[in-house]
C-alpha cells in the first residue's frame, strides 16, 4: 500500500539521499554542512561513551581496593585482638 501511495520509510541519522540532494539544490553546500554536523555528533557520542566506560572502570577499581582494604583491616584487627587474648572480639571481627 505504501508503494502505491509513494511513501517509503527511512530510518537513519542521515536524511534520505533524495532529501539530501534536494537540500543541495536549495543551498549549494547544505549536504556538506549536514554531513559535518553528523560527523561531529558521532564523534561527541563516541567520546561520551568512552568517558562512561572509563568512569565505570575506575569505579570498579575503587570498589576492589575498598573491599581489599576492609578485608585486610578485618584480618589485621582480628590478629591484634587474638594477640591481646581477646578471642571473642577476634572471632566477632572475622564473622
Amino acid at each position: 500500500m505504501n508503494d502505491a501511495l509513494g511513501r517509503h520509510a527511512f530510518n537513519s541519522s542521515l536524511p534520505h539521499p533524495e532529501i539530501l540532494r534536494q537540500y543541495g539544490e536549495v543551498i549549494a553546500d547544505a549536504p556538506e554542512r549536514i554531513l559535518k554536523i553528523l560527523e561531529a555528533d558521532s564523534a561527541h557520542i563516541r567520546e561520551l561513551q568512552q568517558n562512561i566506560f572509563n568512569a565505570k572502570k575506575d569505579d570498579k577499581r575503587r570498589i576492589r581496593w575498598m573491599a581489599y582494604s576492609l578485608t585486610a583491616g578485618g584480618y589485621g584487627m582480628s590478629a591484634l585482638f587474638a594477640w591481646m587474648s581477646r578471642d571473642v572480639l577476634a572471632g566477632i571481627v572475622l564473622t
